[in-house]
Formats: C-alpha cells, sequence, structure tokens
C-alpha cells in the first residue's frame, strides 16, 4: 500500500497588496514570486521589518497581487493585517545592511504589467 504523503496545512486570506513605486513595482513582484515570498521592511510604526497587506482579494480592475498566506498574521483586526512575528513561515534576513521580513506566500493572482520588469533572472 502506498503511503499517504498528503498533509493539511493551514492557510490565511485571501490578502493583496497593490502595485507601488517604492516597494511593490514590478521588479519586486518578479522576484517574490520567484521566491514564494512577500516581503517587508520597517514600517512607518517603527516596530522593525513588516510584511503588511490589504485583508481582502484584489478588486476588479486594481494593479497588484493577491496571495494566500501560510502563517496567521499578527494584526487579526482592521484592513491591514501585518506579520512581524518570525515563525515556520516568516523569517526576518539582514540584506544590504537592512532587515527585511519575509512571508511564505500562495500567489492567486498577479495583475500588475511584469513584461516590462527590469530585473534580470
Amino acid at each position: 500500500m502506498a503511503a499517504d504523503h498528503q498533509r493539511s496545512v493551514p492557510v490565511f486570506g485571501p490578502f493583496c497588496r497593490l502595485e507601488a513605486p517604492k516597494g511593490q513595482d514590478a521588479n519586486t513582484v518578479v522576484l517574490q514570486v520567484l521566491s514564494g515570498e512577500i516581503w517587508g521592511e520597517e514600517a512607518r510604526a517603527g516596530d522593525g521589518p513588516t510584511v503588511q497587506a490589504y485583508a481582502r482579494p484584489l478588486r476588479a480592475g486594481e494593479r497588484g497581487i493577491e496571495f494566500w498566506a501560510f502563517q496567521a498574521p499578527d494584526t487579526l483586526f482592521g484592513p491591514r493585517p501585518s506579520w512581524r512575528t518570525p515563525g515556520s513561515h516568516l523569517v526576518i534576513e539582514s540584506e544590504g545592511g537592512r532587515e527585511v521580513a519575509k512571508l511564505r506566500v500562495a500567489f492567486v493572482r498577479v495583475s500588475q504589467d511584469l513584461l516590462h520588469a527590469s530585473t534580470a533572472l
């Protein structure tokens, strides 16, 4: 009899991030999709590197990314959940003298124009 290799993994969402010239441009989205991660730097509140998103799917006509997270957000209430506590699906890494939060996610939809990304792959 074959072993059952299926296992249940909890997911949380849907969440989305909108296209933005700083932090969510086409180059960044390409790298995030390839890594399977959403990234975040120091939040405005100054509590360390934080991944932020909207607690909803992308709406018709919006440009951005939609995803489900493998870790529950630290903030469960309000329209802008965030992840900052390291866990099995969130790590904090140092890159180029800055700390970056990296959250493992399942991407559902990308509605940004990625054809003009200049990232060397």
